[in-house]
């Protein structure tokens, strides 16, 4: 069975994401990748980072669907160490710089929103997280999702 074109994107950004680590050329490791987990994280498994796809807008041209894909990706670290949860972020945005098409699956990838650290929010004395936003355009065939646009 094929994936959606949506789903071929998520799946390559949370393997990108899965590549953040010290080995890797990065300042930080995260630990885990989830594809919008619901539920709350346990600390004993973060650093984690949870991939959320809320919303898509689609604009028909022609034979083609044109797809702006809004990505939320919230960052989920133990403790309260504002420094750390910042050097995820800066280390997300480079991961994602290294190719902003996807392999081909994307047309582009930008920041979108207020994508900085003045989303943080402490959880707790335990737990710290931030959401980052960043929009994602692709283009596929009118009712086909499963293709991408010739």
């Amino acid at each position: 069975m094929s994936d959606t074109i949506r789903d071929q994107i998520i799946q390559a950004l949370k393997t990108r994401l899965e590549t953040i680590t010290v080995a890797n050329g990065y300042e930080t490791n995260i630990a885990n990748v989830y594809d919008y987990k619901a539920d709350t994280i346990d600390p004993s498994l973060m650093p984690a980072a949870n991939i959320k796809d809320p919303n898509e807008s689609q604009l028909r041209r022609g034979r083609n669907l044109h797809c702006s894909l809004e990505i939320e990706i919230i960052i989920h670290i133990a403790g309260n160490n504002r420094a750390a949860i910042r050097n995820f972020y800066g280390d997300i945005v480079k991961a994602i710089g290294v190719d902003v098409r996807f392999g081909g699956l994307s047309q582009n990838t930008f920041p979108a929103g207020n994508a900085s650290v003045a989303n943080e929010n402490s959880v707790s004395d335990e737990v710290m997280s931030m959401t980052l936003s960043f929009q994602i355009d692709y283009v596929t065939q009118n009712f086909n999702l499963f293709n991408l646009a010739t």
